[in-house]
């Protein structure tokens, strides 16, 4: 039984951190798009 708690915490922690991971990644693409829009505003003002 401990090999199996073992296994399903590996598990779990790599979900975890591919889940931390996917969030990181969207947030700085959403920061990225946010920024590049008002950076085509402020060019479009200018």
């Amino acid at each position: 039984m401990e090999i199996h708690a073992d296994s399903n915490n590996v598990v779990l922690n790599s979900v975890i951190t591919l889940l931390c991971l996917t969030q990181a990644n969207f947030m700085n693409t959403s920061i990225n798009v946010y920024l590049h829009s008002i950076d085509g505003c402020q060019l479009r003002r200018g």
